[in-house]
């Protein structure tokens, strides 16, 4: 296998959004890495005939600048270097996991490092940013909130609604709509500012089992096959009964094979979706929800 290109193993790596594991851990696992990128190497190599030449050429193109960086002293041709391996991920992440070695030139690391740190990409800055010292780090939430504070900041409409609708690492609008934008899966957000005030707005956001409408509440469903099914009610009849579960995927099963229904006291909106996000990104959330009337 080839884990560069593995996407369990770069969530792994990284800061901010998308990291894995979502709860429990603010510092990546450099023995958990190592263990993971050798069982990944371990595994059986395709088929010849499954063979993706393109990723071939461009594996080779990314070991051959890697050599190169680690080989040459000259300022220009590292920066070039180190440019072309930023410019994909398969690549950014050969980068980091050599730094992560300790095999770059103290010189050519702090190079990298601060080319990482200003990349366009998201996710490249977010892959090398626990290289910063803790003082140039971005200020994340974490899992405890003071709403006190967050209600204090200002926030930015426009930056909430950039956020809600185009940042990958945010997930509102795969739950959620907003004048017929985004995933019908939760409420309808379209009016949210006129139902609820800045405080409860923010209090759903940071609690989103305290208060479960009826309609959205989680149910589990156990069939007769042993298969077990959680997501929201969208409707039963005499026949069938249907669900909807987080990703979208909707579900008919038959009543006969039904053995139990439970409805779940946890909402389908996940907790701690703010742990990754800073309080002025919280702010500009809230504000733009609340501007919604």
């Amino acid at each position: 296998g080839d884990p560069h290109r593995s996407i369990l193993l770069y969530r792994m790596a990284k800061l901010g959004g998308g990291r894995m594991p979502h709860i429990g851990s603010n510092e990546v696992d450099l023995q958990g890495l190592d263990l993971l990128e050798r069982w990944i190497q371990g595994m059986p190599k395709r088929a010849e005939s499954d063979r993706d030449e393109s990723i071939e050429r461009s594996n080779a193109a990314d070991s051959d600048w890697l050599d190169q960086l680690r080989s040459t002293s000259d300022t220009m041709e590292c920066s070039a270097l180190i440019a072309k391996l930023l410019s994909t991920q398969a690549g950014a992440f050969k980068l980091c996991r050599s730094i992560d070695r300790n095999e770059l030139a103290t010189s050519t690391l702090g190079m990298a490092i601060e080319q990482a740190a200003q990349h366009a990409d998201l996710s490249t800055r977010e892959l090398f940013e626990r290289f910063l010292s803790p003082e140039k780090r971005i200020k994340r939430l974490g899992s405890y909130v003071n709403p006190e504070q967050i209600l204090a900041l200002p926030g930015d409409v426009s930056a909430g609604r950039k956020l809600f609708f185009e940042t990958d690492s945010m997930s509102c609008k795969n739950c959620h709509q907003i004048r017929g934008q985004g995933t019908a899966i939760g409420p309808d957000l379209t009016s949210i500012g006129q139902k609820y005030n800045r405080s409860q707005i923010l209090e759903n956001i940071l609690e989103p089992s305290k208060v479960i409408d009826p309609k959205f509440a989680t149910v589990q469903i156990e069939t007769d096959a042993g298969q077990v099914l959680t997501g929201i009610l969208v409707r039963k009849d005499e026949k069938l009964t249907v669900l909807q579960d987080a990703q979208n995927r909707v579900t008919e099963i038959p009543n006969n094979e039904i053995v139990r229904i439970i409805t779940q006291r946890q909402s389908l909106m996940p907790d701690g979706l703010f742990r990754e996000m800073t309080a002025q990104q919280l702010a500009d959330l809230l504000e733009y929800l609340h501007s919604l009337k």
